[in-house]
């Protein structure tokens, strides 16, 4: 049904780019996020600065990650919500105002397989992942240096049952759902108006990638990124894309707390061993041409909101 100028926000009018608007306020959103969560961080540090017994800045901010460590990660949380949750959706109704549920595609894959499918295919993703992870970390020793000087790998060690709980809800579960809604249903549903795929995809991904700011995770980033847009992509929802974000960030928190790595699938020097990598690419490669077959053989694609509905 064809909609009205009054009815539809700036960006979504003849001669305007939603797109770019959806850039413009991705972008918007994600710098607010960001100062929010450094506003609390040096909140703390200012505030703790009289009785601190050294000037040394990482040295301040290791202490203030590890004594209100709860309280910084519960916040994250909350301001995932605030800015990517609900910000997201009002700035959404008031730059392009269309019906959201349709536009972010908030409804069943066209194919029940794109769920098992999608969680194999990161599986398979996930030695190439930590590759790349590593190589840059390994690259660039005095960055990592300065990072764990900073103490913030502290946040995501698990002591107890209680931290594990609430790392699971503030690093798998608040960006499986938070960060999809902002970069899958808003971004790229947006761009993939403007931008055929792969590339609409591939811009997307990339740039969820580059706005983390964690340059040892880049490459693996990138790679995760693409992967989560080719999902929203082919089918058609945005739930897939949720449930392999949830699992990814489980498995490498997972990791993160191991305090030895599988012999089966990590060397003496924590390297992942080439010939599971090896193994992995050909059966990844399998899976996406799976997921890309499943797609097509299922019901044709839904109709989805373009720069033209007015």
């Amino acid at each position: 049904m064809m909609r009205s100028l009054s009815q539809t926000g700036y960006w979504e009018r003849r001669g305007r780019n939603p797109a770019l608007g959806a850039f413009l306020g991705t972008t918007l959103i994600m710098a607010l996020y960001s100062i929010a969560g450094n506003f609390v961080v040096m909140g703390y540090i200012f505030g703790d600065m009289a009785r601190m017994k050294t000037s040394d800045w990482a040295t301040m901010a290791s202490s203030v990650y590890a004594r209100y460590r709860d309280v910084i990660l519960i916040c994250t949380m909350a301001f995932e919500f605030l800015f990517m949750g609900g910000g997201t959706l009002w700035l959404f109704k008031k730059w392009h105002g269309l019906p959201i549920r349709e536009s972010f595609r908030c409804r069943a894959p066209r194919s029940l397989l794109a769920y098992p499918l999608a969680l194999l295919g990161i599986l398979a993703l996930l030695p190439a992942v930590i590759y790349l992870s590593d190589i840059f970390e390994r690259a660039f020793p005095i960055i990592r240096k300065i990072e764990e000087s900073t103490g913030q790998n502290s946040l995501i060690k698990a002591t107890d049952t209680r931290s594990w709980i609430l790392l699971v809800l503030v690093i798998c579960f608040t960006p499986a759902l938070c960060e999809e809604w902002l970069f899958r249903g808003y971004f790229q549903g947006r761009v993939g108006t403007k931008l055929a795929a792969p590339w609409s995809y591939i811009l997307t991904g990339s740039y969820f990638a580059l706005i983390h700011q964690n340059y040892f995770g880049l490459g693996s980033l990138i790679v995760v990124g693409i992967y989560l847009a080719f999902l929203f992509e082919t089918s058609g929802s945005i739930y897939p894309g949720m449930i392999v974000h949830f699992c990814y960030n489980g498995i490498i928190l997972i990791l993160s707390n191991m305090k030895k790595l599988p012999l089966w699938a990590f060397d003496g020097s924590g390297w992942i061993r080439i010939p599971l990598l090896l193994a992995s690419l050909p059966v990844a490669a399998l899976i996406v041409f799976l997921i890309v077959f499943v797609s097509k053989r299922a019901s044709p694609a839904r109709h989805f909101p373009s720069d033209q509905s007015l």
